[in-house]
Formats: C-alpha cells, sequence, structure tokens
C-alpha cells in the first residue's frame, strides 16, 4: 500500500470522527459537511476551492456522488441526488449557486462562520500538508 492510499484511509477515518461530531438534530452527517470536510482535509481533483471567500467548485460531481454513497453506505446515490440535496440546500440558505458559473457553489450565512473554523482548525492540524491526494473511487 502505497503512502497516497494510506494518507486516503488516514483522512477517510478523520471524516468518520468528524461527522460523529457533527451537530445534526438526527447525529447524521450532511452532505454539505461532507463537502466541507472534503474542501479543507485534502488537495484532491474532486472538488476545490476557488478565488472567492468559501465559493467552490466541483469538478468531478459523478465522483464526489459515488464517494458520499459510499460514506453514507448508499450506494445508489448518484449525480442527480447529488445536484437535488445542493438545491435543496439553497432553500436553507446553507449554499448559494454562484452566478454563470455551473457546479460552483458558496457557503452561506451561519455555515460560512462553521466553514471558516473549519478551514482554521485543518490549517493548524496540517500547516505544512501541501500535497495532493488522489481520491479513487470503484
Amino acid at each position: 500500500m502505497n503512502t497516497r492510499h494510506l494518507h486516503f484511509i488516514s483522512y477517510f477515518l478523520l471524516l468518520l470522527l468528524l461527522a460523529g461530531s457533527c451537530s445534526d438534530i438526527n447525529s447524521h452527517p450532511q452532505l454539505w459537511q461532507f463537502l466541507l470536510d472534503l474542501l479543507v482535509s485534502t488537495n484532491n481533483r474532486l472538488i476545490h476551492w476557488t478565488d472567492y471567500e468559501f465559493e467552490f467548485r466541483i469538478s468531478r460531481p459523478v465522483e464526489v456522488a459515488q464517494l458520499w454513497g459510499k460514506f453514507t453506505n448508499t450506494p445508489s446515490f448518484d449525480y442527480e441526488q447529488l445536484v437535488a440535496t445542493i438545491t435543496s440546500y439553497f432553500r436553507e440558505g446553507i449554499l448559494s449557486q454562484a452566478q454563470d458559473r455551473k457546479l460552483t457553489f458558496k457557503f452561506e450565512g451561519q455555515v460560512k462562520e462553521y466553514a471558516r473554523m473549519r478551514r482554521l482548525q485543518m490549517t493548524n492540524i496540517h500547516p505544512e500538508e501541501d500535497s495532493e491526494v488522489v481520491v479513487v473511487v470503484e
């Protein structure tokens, strides 16, 4: 097993721990939390921050949907469900759509403050980490 695989396994275990600390009413991780954790925990090809504050782009939405499906033990979760879930976050004030940019979103409201704290926490945990992690979804 190479270092990238070990790093990904460590990252996935971190996600499981973070999911356990989420403050959702039902104690279930939310997709927006998962997306934020992907953003702050790794430098990957699936999702990345843009040049605008708290704005991100999902580069590989099908793979993100598959990874979320595996994470939540919902293997049938797909691109359409990913988009539907994200769209529901618009109405809830959690995310907004970046104007004229496909698959680009911005954290809003109180979630923006949570995102700010998560970015600071992860910067303190991995300040020197700059390597790219390749996430493989089978």
